[in-house]
């Protein structure tokens, strides 16, 4: 009997732990658990998690959304060095999966050109740094990120456990930024090469303004400055807005000695300076072989064009090219015609310089906006004149050896005729010629390509046509080359 009891007892628990068992292997199978809960991730990468055994709508949630972040399907993507948390959140319980991600502490930097940045690892221990693009960035051995010029390139470190970690250095530049602004004008100003938005502002805003686009507003006289901030970049410029119709140059910016063969010289201009290249007709380089006395005698009208398209045409002919080629294709037999004459030093044997009328052709060819006038009185042509230049634009004219002022000095200028191009006015209200010619040192000193006069005293040599239809394209007296050429005028 005790035995029957003991086998009975023995059975009993036997049944029991398999219940019990089997309950728990059933409890076991349908627990809701994520898929991992601890994750070692490399930035830049990404790892699905699933909530097993879910029931009804999950959703994800990152503790630190700029470490890691997660889809609304649990996709894991890490973004930069450090530690979070995935949370997945049923209806009735949160589930935590704890994500360390060996990277940077910065996914992707934004830095000013010989701006510096120190990256450092984050979860790891660096081994190995290398850059890109030297050219664009530079990296230590230490992370000093060094920003050399505008562009995109990526910094590379290998951890001690093999993981490559990468950032994407961006240098920014402001592009369509002008220093130079007329009243009532606007300008895009774009941001190029940055990962960041960029937070603009101006110093002034009475005297310019920006938008979160870019575009600045000129709105009175004055100076600014413009700024962007985008990532670890700050990129600014001066501004300066002018009214409009009151250009200078500055004396003191200009050259002191200009008595050279050619030299490049700048003026101020609108929206940007302009420069242009100035010859002596007779220099040694720019004399020509085919018709030398004519350079020495007549050159004067080749330099002046070649001048103006110096810097508006975007071309740097000699005055000799200007004669042999350029005269030639636009002329043909007219060209002949005038070049077939004997070139010596006898001026009524010798070609004729190219006309005022005849460089007017050139221009249009070369799509210079220009205004020919060719009948003034001295009064409406100083004021027109001023007027121009103080737009930073040049006017093309024709003086005579005598003025039709009393007291001016005969021949200062020339001992005939003679083509020279203002190219602006100077803050001391001088007008600034390019001569191709030099003249008196005890009245010009060293500035030769280069000369300053009073307007009133350069139009008392000047002298209007006496036919004002006269289409003659080479010199063929005061018919074809009186009056003055305004290059780009702001009226038309």
């Amino acid at each position: 009997m005790r035995k029957h009891k003991k086998l009975y007892t023995l059975l009993t628990v036997l049944l029991l732990t398999f219940t019990m068992f089997i309950q728990f292997s059933c409890s076991s199978e349908g627990a809701t658990r994520l898929s991992e809960t601890n994750i070692v991730m490399t930035a830049g990468t990404n790892k699905k998690l699933k909530l097993r055994q879910a029931k009804g709508a999950v959703e994800w949630s990152s503790s630190n959304k700029n470490i890691v972040s997660v889809n609304e399907k649990g996709r894991v993507y890490a973004l930069k060095g450090g530690t979070a948390y995935i949370k997945a959140k049923t209806k009735k319980k949160t589930y935590k999966c704890k994500v360390v991600v060996v990277g940077f502490n910065k996914e992707k930097l934004t830095l000013s050109k010989k701006k510096k940045f120190t990256l450092k690892v984050r979860n790891s221990k660096a081994r190995k740094w290398y850059s890109g693009n030297k050219k664009i960035a530079t990296v230590t051995s230490k992370g000093v990120v060094k920003a050399k010029k505008s562009g995109k390139t990526t910094i590379v470190c290998i951890t001690r456990t093999g993981r490559k970690i990468k950032c994407k250095v961006y240098v920014p530049k402001l592009e369509n930024a002008s220093t130079k602004m007329v009243v009532e004008t606007t300008r895009e100003v774009e941001v190029v090469n940055t990962a960041n938005a960029c937070r603009w502002s101006s110093s002034s805003g009475e005297v310019a303004a920006v938008d979160n686009n870019g575009t600045v507003q000129a709105l009175k006289a004055g100076k600014t400055t413009i700024k962007c901030k985008t990532g670890n970049a700050v990129l600014e410029y001066d501004l300066t807005v002018i009214n409009p119709n009151n250009l200078v140059t500055k004396r003191a910016d200009l050259p002191d000695n200009t008595k050279v063969d050619q030299i490049d010289v700048t003026v101020t201009g609108y929206p940007n300076n302009r420069t242009y290249s100035i010859y002596k007709q007779n220099g040694k380089k720019n004399t020509s072989e085919q018709f030398p006395h004519y350079m020495q005698g007549h050159g004067c009208s080749a330099s002046s064009l070649t001048t103006v398209l110096s810097a508006y045409a975007g071309v740097t002919y000699k005055p000799t090219y200007m004669i042999e080629t350029v005269e030639r294709q636009y002329f043909g037999d007219e060209w002949v015609k005038n070049y077939s004459k004997k070139d010596t030093n006898d001026s009524k044997s010798r070609p004729m310089p190219i006309s005022l009328y005849g460089m007017t052709k050139i221009l249009e060819g070369y799509g210079v906006r220009y205004k020919y006038v060719r009948d003034f009185s001295d009064s409406l042509a100083k004021q027109e004149i001023e007027a121009h230049l103080r737009t930073g634009n040049p006017v093309i004219f024709v003086v005579a050896a005598k003025s039709r002022k009393d007291g001016a000095v005969a021949n200062k200028w020339t001992s005939g005729y003679h083509c020279m191009t203002m190219l602006g006015m100077t803050d001391t209200k001088k007008v600034i010629v390019a001569d191709s010619v030099d003249r008196s040192s005890s009245i010009f000193g060293n500035n030769q390509r280069i000369k300053y006069a009073s307007l009133g005293e350069l139009i008392g040599y000047m002298f209007p046509c006496t036919n004002t239809t006269s289409t003659s394209i080479y010199w063929s007296g005061k018919a074809s080359s009186g009056g003055y050429i305004l290059i780009n005028p702001q009226n038309q």
